[in-house]
């Protein structure tokens, strides 16, 4: 597959700034020619060592290739990736990059068009956000805390006396589609054909599996919305169909699996690692289990050091040019969340209370569900280690292994070992 050909007649060989201060890095030509994969086992190993050598080697605009060598520019300055994201000159709709790229491309049905707001830009956007915004608006979340705890205390019940367990397979992933499901009004039976097909589409390397886990999400979601349409509920799905913005039957099923791609596994992955930073660094453990940092600072610290996107946000810029760097038009702009929220320039050191990551985005694109997967990601968190205090990895930490994306920061699975205890009262 020749990507070397993509754009090439908006490319442009390395320019040398005024006053003589070195040279322009282009994407996707760098100064020496060569792009930066972002991925790969050492990748996923050691993420924070490989974006210090692509800052130090290219600076905050690093070129990069997501997957069979498809071009992209990796964003890893916080100022930067902030000046882009509140641009609306960097558009997130991927239509006009889709005609440059073959269908067989693996990373294609994960940046593909779909008629939701965290696709489109204009018109398109503020219509489908104001929807978003509004059925939102319509979820009581002191009703999802009781979700949350009524959730976590029967999974834990299921294997708190075994002395181990999976937390990614037997607690996270179960509590956060049960919740979801609960907010969105999608059966339980349903969630867990949603929850297959959506990890196949998110963590698949080809191009027809990841396409076939989202057409089979999305079909599950329209027996839901046809159920719906005949036994409404006080729900996001019910919310949907009636909105006044009158949605189609495909864009009602669009927004509800975007709802699942940008909420389900970021919020089981956000769990998960906050509790993989408790497992392996005793700055936060002791911390949290001592009491001075609470459940919702060891998820605030995950959003800095770990956060479950690791690399999105992609834009796609109209006007190919910042600061003297040339961008080709139309090419992914991916912000690198994590590299950009440990960026020297801005980084102190001291987090708490601090809410400037950028976990969430920034600009008018910024999550609109944040409190809700925060919530959701604290009271499971509080569950179990009030249950379950004292836990310790069941193997060793360089063990654990990492979905194959170069989006998710998602562990494939948590296994520990624990005290066994007596079951909870589920009152």
């Amino acid at each position: 597959m020749a990507w070397s050909v993509v754009n090439r007649s908006l490319a442009r060989p390395p320019q040398t700034l005024p006053g003589g201060s070195g040279i322009a890095q282009g994407s996707p030509m760098a100064p020496d020619g060569r792009a930066v994969p972002l991925q790969g086992a050492a990748f996923a190993a050691d993420p924070d060592r490989s974006y210090q050598q692509m800052r130090e080697q290219f600076g905050p605009l690093v070129p990069v290739t997501l997957a069979d060598e498809v071009p992209a520019t990796l964003v890893t300055g916080y100022g930067k990736a902030l000046a882009i994201l509140r641009d609306e000159l960097y558009s997130a709709d991927p239509r006009a990059w889709r005609k440059q790229v073959s269908g067989e491309c693996p990373v294609r049905p994960g940046l593909e068009w779909r008629p939701t707001a965290a696709r489109s830009s204009g018109a398109d956007h503020a219509r489908y956000r104001g929807v978003v915004v509004d059925v939102l608006g319509g979820v009581n979340l002191h009703t999802v805390r009781a979700q949350v705890e009524l959730a976590a205390v029967g999974l834990i019940n299921a294997f708190c006396e075994g002395g181990q367990a999976d937390l990614r397979s037997e607690y996270g992933v179960p509590l956060v589609y049960a919740v979801l499901g609960q907010i969105l009004g999608v059966p339980e039976d349903a969630s867990a054909h949603l929850y297959q097909a959506l990890t196949e589409h998110t963590t698949a390397t080809e191009a027809q599996a990841a396409e076939q886990g989202y057409i089979l999400a999305a079909a599950v979601l329209h027996e839901v919305l046809s159920q719906k349409r005949t036994t409404p509920t006080d729900d996001v799905a019910t919310r949907l169909i009636q909105h006044p913005a009158d949605l189609t039957d495909h864009e009602v099923v669009r927004q509800l699996a975007e709802f699942y791609l940008s909420g389900a596994e970021p919020t089981i992955s956000l769990l998960v690692n906050t509790l993989r930073l408790l497992l392996t660094d005793e700055r936060y453990g002791g911390d949290v289990l001592g009491g001075a940092l609470g459940a919702r600072e060891a998820v605030e610290e995950t959003l800095f050091l770990d956060p479950p996107v690791a690399n999105g946000c992609v834009r796609y810029p109209t006007a190919p040019r910042l600061d003297g760097v040339w961008l080709s038009a139309h090419q992914p702009v991916v912000i690198g969340i994590r590299a950009a929220n440990a960026d020297p320039a801005i980084h102190t050191g001291e987090r708490h209370g601090n809410r400037a990551h950028l976990a969430w985005g920034a600009g008018a694109h910024q999550c609109p569900s944040s409190a809700l997967a925060l919530l959701i990601a604290s009271i499971g968190l509080e569950q179990l280690l009030d249950a379950l205090p004292v836990m310790q990895l069941a193997i060793p930490a360089e063990q654990l292994s990492w979905f194959a994306t170069p989006f998710l920061r998602a562990l494939t699975a948590l296994p520990v070992t624990f005290t066994p205890a007596p079951p909870l009262n589920l009152s």
